[in-house]
């Protein structure tokens, strides 16, 4: 459609490029790992169906993901080797 020549790999870098930076800015802006948290509905085991009274290990996840982004979990920046990786590192210097 744009004419670009881009293919499932350059898509997925720039997801992780686009979800990065606006890491970079919430982190900048204050906001913290802790701040996010999924609503009640969704913490909430389920009472009927497969997955019934299955809970769920949110922090865990959240660390696994934080890891696999090159994010500091304690401090939601990202790690400056993710940055440099990803050519943000001059666009992100007020971190």
């Amino acid at each position: 459609m744009t004419g670009w020549d881009f293919g499932w790999k350059e898509g997925l870098e720039a997801g992780r490029r686009i979800l990065t930076l606006r890491q970079a800015f919430n982190a900048r802006e204050g906001l913290k790992p802790e701040d996010s948290k999924l609503p009640e509905r969704v913490r909430r085991p389920q009472s009927v169906g497969p997955a019934a009274n299955a809970k769920i290990d949110y922090e865990s996840l959240k660390k696994g993901y934080f890891d696999a982004m090159g994010w500091d979990i304690k401090t939601g920046k990202p790690h400056q080797q993710t940055l440099v990786e990803m050519g943000l590192d001059k666009l992100t210097n007020d971190l």
